[in-house]
């Protein structure tokens, strides 16, 4: 894979954009550019899904100030997430978050640091889940052209067919088990990849939550020991993923001081082809599974079911909110509805099912595999 488009080519707008959302955030298109809201991205080490959060909550602080929101490249000129010109996610990667530029006098600016919106990002996502993900939908949902393009060469590649795949998230490095076990979370991760397949195949089963159904998994990891155990295990699911250097280490958003682009380029490749899944599992601690579920397209992404595999329990689990005490670490996005649909039973796992996926109520859990 490639990290940009071929030498001596401009990415063009892609003019079919997956979420048109330009309306919802006109001060992004001004007349005139004298009201600007410039934000750096400082949260050096964090996540490109964690950061979506914050540029959601950036998006929507600069719209209630009636101010455009514009990217800033750092002091040095080297972002997290791009070394090329423009130096940033918009330009780089995705379609320009506004028509205005950033001006060479700042007295029509506001300048503040991306980490200045943690409070207004933990309230996006608690009381308004529904805008925040209309504002990822406008950073995010709008690549540019080659990388729509990259992501339908494996699409037709391997027979990923809108709407008749499921994309399986895989989330682990040792930084990650690091976090997940450490006093401050205790979230835990399930203790082998084994149910991230099994819930695909339960999602695929003609008794599941499918149909018909799709016999092709779209996987997502950055792990290289992760890729070979699910793809290496007997099963008949055809397996899909990008062809691209892999590590058992956090090696993106900062954690290296190499150029960043061929990471955020996978990144940005995987998430446009998950935007296309029927449904999407994931681990519920990471923020990479809301931002990919926010992407699906249409009013496919709402939880179907959760699972509990080999998670810490009682008060060591955070509650899912609106839910009670609900332990959870991995999650099934997807467009059906689950109430006539039994929980999988998964070795290892308890799981419920969302009946009621408006109010986001669940089943009592129901026993273990």
């Amino acid at each position: 894979m490639h990290a940009h488009p071929p030498t001596g080519s401009t990415p063009q707008p892609t003019h079919e954009p997956m979420f048109d959302l330009s309306t919802r955030f006109p001060h992004q298109f001004p007349q005139q550019c004298n009201r600007l809201l410039g934000v750096v991205d400082d949260m050096q080490r964090a996540g490109l899904g964690w950061t979506s959060g914050y540029w959601a909550a950036a998006l929507i602080a600069a719209t209630q100030d009636e101010r455009t929101l514009i990217e800033l490249t750092s002091a040095n000129r080297q972002s997290r997430w791009c070394w090329r010109a423009p130096g940033t996610l918009s330009g780089c990667f995705y379609e320009p978050w506004s028509s205005c530029m950033a001006p060479a006098a700042l007295d029509r600016m506001v300048t503040r640091q991306l980490s200045s919106f943690a409070v207004g990002a933990q309230l996006l996502s608690a009381r308004n889940q529904t805008l925040k993900t209309e504002a990822v939908q406008f950073l995010y949902g709008r690549p540019l052209a080659w990388v729509r393009d990259m992501g339908d060469c494996i699409r037709r590649r391997d027979g990923l067919a809108s709407g008749g795949f499921v994309n399986v998230f895989v989330r682990d490095s040792e930084e990650k088990r690091r976090e997940a076990n450490s006093r401050r979370t205790k979230m835990g991760l399930p203790a082998s990849h084994a149910p991230y397949v099994q819930l695909f195949e339960w999602l695929t089963n003609t008794s599941g939550a499918i149909e018909p159904s799709p016999a092709v998994a779209f996987l997502q990891t950055s792990s290289s020991s992760a890729l070979t155990q699910i793809v290496g295990q007997r099963s008949a699911a055809h397996w899909s993923y990008s062809n691209n250097t892999r590590s058992d280490h956090d090696d993106w958003g900062g954690w290296q001081a190499a150029a960043p682009d061929l990471t955020t380029a996978v990144a940005a490749v995987n998430l446009y082809i998950g935007s296309h899944a029927s449904h999407f599992v994931g681990l519920h601690s990471s923020s990479w599974t809301g931002l990919q579920a926010s992407l699906m397209r249409g009013k496919l992404a709402l939880p179907l079911l959760g699972l509990c595999c080999g998670c810490k329990q009682g008060d060591q689990w955070n509650s899912v909110r609106g839910l009670g005490r609900v332990n959870i670490n991995l999650i099934a996005y997807g467009p059906a509805s689950a109430e006539h649909v039994a929980p999988p039973r998964i070795n290892g796992c308890t799981s419920a099912v969302w009946v009621d996926q408006q109010q986001r109520a669940m089943k009592s859990s129901l026993g273990a595999g």
